[in-house]
């Protein structure tokens, strides 16, 4: 894992010209443990023709969601495949009052999000991205407990917890 981050980080510092089309973008996003959760907004910024970073927010399975990733781009004309790795945060306070005794979950978490996927850019401005990667647990603790289905009973620490996430996005690129 630490030779797949240290490529990565290799790779996004080899300075990229400059970005042809648009520099920015504002996508909704829907997922499965993905850096912004069931769902949320994320922001992304070209910083070159090969690089840009993502900002994003969500509501998941762990809670509030907080991430950040940079990507490296392959693209052609308007369209690329990417790959990002970068961190998230989770943030969960709901007790059991909250939701008529459904769920009880606590914890703050950080995590390492993985991304590979595909960007599509139409002429009108109007994004699709699809991607799906890991994430994988680096600090902190999680509780989940839901009627019939205990994911955890008690305090879990989330360090070294890996799973698969994907997530699907619509947006607009200016």
């Amino acid at each position: 894992m630490k030779r797949a981050v240290a490529l990565f980080v290799v790779l996004c510092a080899v300075r990229a010209g400059a970005a042809s089309g648009p520099q920015n973008e504002v996508r909704a996003d829907l997922g499965v443990g993905s850096a912004v959760g069931f769902g949320g907004l994320s922001y992304a910024r070209a910083l070159g023709e090969r690089l840009s970073i993502e900002a994003g927010a969500g509501y998941g399975i762990s809670g509030f969601q907080l991430s950040a990733m940079p990507k490296l781009l392959l693209p052609s004309a308007t369209n690329a495949f990417f790959i990002g790795l970068g961190p998230a945060i989770s943030i969960e306070r709901l007790d059991a009052d909250d939701v008529g005794a459904a769920f009880r979950r606590y914890g703050t978490g950080v995590w390492l999000n993985a991304d590979f996927g595909y960007r599509i850019v139409a002429r009108s401005g109007l994004t699709f991205t699809a991607a799906a990667g890991a994430s994988v647990g680096l600090w902190g603790s999680h509780m989940l407990r839901v009627p019939g289905f205990i994911l955890s009973d008690s305090f879990k620490g989330i360090r070294g917890l890996t799973a698969p996430q994907a997530r699907v996005g619509c947006g607009y690129a200016f």
